[in-house]
């Protein structure tokens, strides 16, 4: 019969046999929600679909957040790291050989010191 709800309840034994049925009718149409429940139902659907959208764009602001504090702190660290870096000995030597050759035929002996002692400064 249309509108009517009819369930089984069916119980086997060990062999897969039927051992019990019972036939249960509810005897009518099924009723749902009203129009109010309905209302409020999608209102806190809309409310939850609002946070979410707005939590997520904090997750993602956040972690943007990170990443940009993880190449500032990465950067810091690779230049100072650089700095720390000594110069070799045969670095230095060659640079002053350099600087001296230059120094000849451009420039004169005390301001090639002046240079040679700023580069290997800011290296130290």
């Amino acid at each position: 019969m249309p509108g009517r709800i009819n369930s089984a309840l069916i119980v086997l034994d060990e062999n897969g046999e039927v051992a019990r049925w019972n036939l249960i009718s509810g005897g009518g149409e099924i009723t749902g929600p009203t129009e109010a429940e309905q209302r409020r139902f999608e209102e806190d659907q809309r409310a939850k679909k609002i946070r979410r959208a707005k939590y997520a764009r904090i997750v993602e602001e956040s972690a943007l957040k990170r990443k940009l504090q993880e190449m500032e702190r990465n950067k810091a660290y690779y230049q100072e790291s650089v700095k720390a870096l000594p110069l070799s000995s045969v670095y230095q030597r060659r640079i002053r050989e350099a600087m001296n050759s230059v120094s000849h035929s451009l420039v004169s002996a005390s301001k090639a010191d002046v240079m040679i002692n700023s580069i290997i400064g800011a290296n130290k």
